[in-house]
């Protein structure tokens, strides 16, 4: 499974080689862009939901979400929201 932690400031704490091969991006890449670089925008199908921070907010599983890659392209996946809690600082 991909796994990443993004802070408060939308920036991303941590990301797992599955993420990275989800989205196409090298962990450095990956680690300087912000939750929104991820937001397809207009770009996606009425059944489907951009990535925002939104969903962070509430622990649950959001199903549907789109996701745009490195490459252009959209991946459709479901989402897993977990609360932790690393140093003192809040991730999702």
């Amino acid at each position: 499974d991909a796994i990443f932690t993004v802070n408060p400031d939308n920036g991303f704490d941590d990301a797992n080689l599955a993420a990275l091969e989800m989205t196409g991006y090298l962990k450095d890449e990956f680690m300087s862009l912000k939750l929104e670089s991820f937001n397809p925008g207009a770009k996606i199908p009425s059944r489907m939901r951009a990535l925002s921070r939104e969903f962070l907010e509430v622990e649950g599983t959001y199903e549907d979400i789109a996701l745009l890659c490195k490459d252009g392209q959209i991946r459709v996946v479901d989402l897993s929201v977990r609360k932790v809690e690393n140093n003192g600082k809040a991730l999702s």
